[in-house]
C-alpha cells in the first residue's frame, strides 16, 4: 500500500541518519586523525562489544544508565577489568569526537572506574627456558628448527617487545652488537651480542628475523611448551624472565631492558649517560641458556 512505501522509506531515511558508535568511529573520530591499524581494529573490536550488548542506539541516545547497564552486562559476562575499562574509555573518546562535531550537546556520565588489578610479575623458573630451548625441534613451522632457539634466545637476551621483534633485521646485528629503535619507545636500544646468540644469528640472510604473526607464535609456543613438559609459556614471560636475570646479572639492567628510568638517575642524567653501557658490563654475568 501506499502507507507501507512511505513507512519503508521513512524507515531508510531514519536509519541513513542514525549515528552509532561505529559511525562515530569512522566518520567523526578517524577522518581528523591518523591512527595505526592495530589501534583502529581495537576501537572496532569494542564497537562490536558494545552491539553485542546493547540495541546499538544513536549516540545522541546514549545515557549514563545506558552505560552502566553496559558494563553490567560485561562484568556478568566474566570480562576482566582490565578489558572492561579500555572498552569504556573508547565509548568515551567516540563520544568526545561526537560532542566536538555537534552530533551531541553533552558527554553522559561514565562512571567511576573500575579498580585495575595489577598484574605481578612472576617470571618463570630458569629451567623452564632450558626446557623450551630442548624441545624448539617440535615446531610445525618454520621447517628450519632453529628458528624458535633464535626467537628465544633473542627474547631473553634483549627483552624486546613481540611488535619489536617481527622488525629486527639481520642489518640490525654485528658480532659485538644489536642496535634497534623499539617502536612503542621509541628510544634507541644497543645491546651486547653474545657468542652463543650470535652463532644462531650470522648465518641469516638479509631482511626480518622473525617474520611470523601472533597466532602462530601462540601454536608453536605451546607446541614446544607441551612437548618440554611445562605450562605454555609466552612472549611476555620471557621478557619478564629476561627483566629479572638481568637484574640479577648486574643492578640497574633490568631497567635499561624494560625500557624504564634507572633508580638513582635524573632525566638530565640519562642525557649524559648511556644505560647501555650498563649492559656491556653485566652480559659477562648473565646466566647463559
Amino acid at each position: 500500500s501506499g502507507w507501507s512505501r512511505i513507512d519503508a522509506i521513512a524507515a531508510r531515511m531514519l536509519k541513513k541518519s542514525k549515528t552509532t558508535l561505529r559511525i562515530a568511529l569512522d566518520d567523526h573520530y578517524c577522518p581528523p586523525r591518523v591512527i595505526e591499524k592495530t589501534t583502529y581494529n581495537r576501537y572496532a573490536s569494542d564497537c562490536n562489544r558494545w552491539e553485542k550488548h546493547t540495541d546499538n542506539p544513536d549516540v545522541r541516545d546514549i545515557t549514563a544508565e545506558l552505560i552502566l547497564q553496559y558494563r553490567k552486562a560485561l562484568i556478568d559476562s566474566g570480562l576482566s577489568v582490565n578489558t572492561i575499562n579500555p572498552n569504556l574509555r573508547t565509548i568515551y573518546y567516540l563520544l568526545v569526537a561526537c560532542q566536538k562535531d555537534g552530533v551531541i550537546k553533552e558527554l553522559p556520565e561514565m562512571g567511576v572506574p573500575l579498580q585495575e588489578k595489577k598484574p605481578t610479575p612472576a617470571p618463570i623458573p630458569f629451567a623452564d627456558l632450558e626446557k623450551l630451548l630442548d624441545h624448539t625441534h617440535v615446531a610445525h613451522w618454520p621447517l628450519d628448527q632453529s628458528y624458535w632457539k633464535r626467537y628465544i634466545g633473542f627474547i631473553y637476551l634483549t627483552g624486546l617487545r613481540r611488535g619489536d621483534l617481527r622488525e629486527i633485521k639481520r642489518e640490525h646485528c654485528t658480532s659485538h652488537k644489536i642496535e634497534f629503535e623499539a617502536s612503542k619507545t621509541k628510544k634507541t636500544h644497543i645491546f651486547p651480542m653474545p657468542a652463543w646468540l650470535w652463532r644462531m644469528i650470522e648465518p641469516e640472510p638479509a631482511g626480518k628475523l622473525f617474520p611470523i604473526n601472533p597466532k602462530q607464535i601462540y601454536q608453536e609456543l605451546k607446541r614446544i611448551a607441551k612437548a618440554a613438559g611445562i605450562d605454555y609459556v609466552s612472549p611476555k614471560k620471557l621478557r619478564i624472565l629476561a627483566v629479572n636475570e638481568w637484574e640479577t646479572a648486574w643492578a640497574g639492567c633490568g631497567a635499561v631492558i624494560q625500557g624504564a628510568a634507572i633508580q638513582g638517575w635524573s632525566k638530565a642524567t640519562g642525557n649524559y649517560m648511556t644505560t647501555h653501557g650498563l649492559l656491556f658490563r653485566g652480559i659477562d654475568k648473565l646466566k647463559v641458556p
